[in-house]
């Protein structure tokens, strides 16, 4: 039977997993755009264009909870799936009935949280993606599956960012009708293992201190943690303004 999913759907892999689902047989009968990417969000919403009983919410649902809850009862929603979602989902929407999947770009336990790409540089922790059932705590829901990912010393965050948006969306892809069919029994994870890691951490890691002695390594990882394609987010201060570095790697046989 098709599944009538709930498709809360954000950035590059939301457009990746709008696209695929649309060419398959479940139907998505709730779509939800955080708003945080107007451009995407109409990529998205361009996906279903032709679906005129689709069902769309902009934003955190919490603000609107009570009416979203009726909208799920009338469309007889059975499937949650939540593609780089940046808002906790209530409660009470997670019926024990409804099979739901989140994507998360770590290798959980490891790196629950907020910017794990950054943390895998930052600690040297094992990058990787999973898939999982979502929970009321934020990344803690059993496994549905997960890969490994590599990185490399020359790796700056946009490098592995991209390469775990890469390897998430072809694990969804590959793995649906398994995981839509019960055919994938989820794991539970490790309570003790993991780490998690606040949205507002890094911002006490981007000031270097002039006259503070840094180990080689340690200052090549950070500026590689807090670059981002064109942008470096790592900063001195200079004279009443904040001087922002970024790092450039060039690899050269020898």
């Amino acid at each position: 039977m098709p599944r009538r999913i709930a498709l809360f759907a954000n950035g590059k892999v939301g457009v990746e997993v709008a696209r695929f689902l649309a060419e398959h047989e479940d139907e998505v009968v709730i779509l939800s755009l955080a708003g945080q990417y107007p451009t995407v969000d109409g990529e998205i919403e361009k996906v279903f264009s032709t679906n005129l009983e689709l069902r769309k919410h902009y934003g955190d649902l919490r603000n609107n909870l009570e009416d979203f809850r009726k909208v799920f009862k009338s469309t007889q929603v059975d499937t949650i799936i939540t593609v780089y979602w940046p808002h906790l989902l209530p409660s009470q929407l997670l019926d024990s009935q409804i099979l739901t999947v989140n994507f998360h770009p770590a290798l959980l336990p490891l790196n629950r949280g907020w910017y794990p790409h950054v943390h895998n540089i930052l600690d040297g922790s094992p990058a990787g993606v999973t898939l999982h059932k979502i929970s009321e705590l934020p990344d803690e829901g059993d496994i549905w599956l997960q890969k490994e990912v590599p990185t490399y010393p020359w790796d700056l965050a946009s490098d592995l960012y991209a390469r775990l948006q890469s390897e998430i969306s072809a694990l969804f892809t590959s793995n649906w009708h398994l995981i839509r069919s019960g055919k994938i029994e989820a794991t539970s994870q490790s309570q003790r293992s993991g780490s998690y890691h606040a949205k507002n951490e890094i911002k006490a890691m981007d000031y270097l201190d002039l006259n503070k002695s840094y180990k080689v390594s340690d200052l090549l990882n950070l500026l590689r943690a807090r670059t981002f394609r064109e942008s470096g987010f790592a900063y001195f201060l200079h004279e009443g303004e904040q001087i922002k570095v970024r790092i450039q790697f060039e690899r050269e046989e020898i």
